[in-house]
């Protein structure tokens, strides 16, 4: 396996929320969306040879140290398309990032995997994501399951006020609970982060 230098994204979050002043403690918008556009490509790529991830998270995403770019780590529960289905009854995945129908044993596509970056993608935006308490992570899936109106109980604007609502449209999109309902695929999402982008960081 490539020996990479880096830390996990999930290293930054901590590194930031460290930060003395209260407006620095995200990572800044325009590093964000650049980060999320290269997972994007990556998920993209992977998609293309019939691979879907289905354990993105933080702790997945490996930051190199010179380049700065993303790298996805850890294929051990990726499934490829092409090949005959597992057991439905095991779940595989970290209940936070999981889409509601990976809940139950299925995989729909790169839209599992658009679920799971919307979910990063919320972390990175906001200070704390707006969740409710659970005493479980069988209570948060099945909270999840259940929830057809939304797993968080606020939208990113919400909780930072430097984002348009138009954040909320894009992130709203990629974690909505229907996979028909989101993004066709990974390119659509990264089109609509790079608009964003463009139309309020100029």
């Amino acid at each position: 396996m490539q020996l990479i230098q880096g830390v996990p994204l999930t290293k930054l979050f901590k590194m930031a929320q460290k930060q003395i002043l209260p407006s620095k403690r995200l990572l800044p918008l325009k590093q964000t969306i650049q980060l999320v556009t290269q997972i994007l490509d990556a998920l993209q790529y992977a998609h293309q040879q019939d691979i879907i991830h289905r354990d993105i998270k933080p702790d997945n995403i490996l930051i190199e140290q010179h380049s700065q770019r993303p790298i996805i780590m850890d294929f051990g529960v990726a499934k490829v398309l092409r090949e005959e289905d597992e057991d439905h009854s095991m779940i595989r995945g970290t209940p936070l990032y999981m889409a509601p129908e990976q809940i139950i044993g299925e995989t729909k596509g790169g839209r599992t995997d658009i679920y799971a970056i919307g979910c990063v993608l919320f972390q990175m935006l906001v200070p704390e994501l707006p969740l409710p308490k659970f005493d479980s992570a069988d209570a948060m899936l099945k909270y999840k399951l259940l929830n057809k109106n939304g797993f968080f109980k606020k939208k990113p604007s919400e909780l930072n006020p430097f984002l348009s609502k138009e954040m909320d449209k894009i992130v709203g999109r990629a974690i909505t609970y229907k996979p028909e309902n989101r993004y066709t695929d990974c390119q659509e999402f990264k089109s609509k982060l790079e608009w964003y982008r463009q139309t309020y960081l100029r």
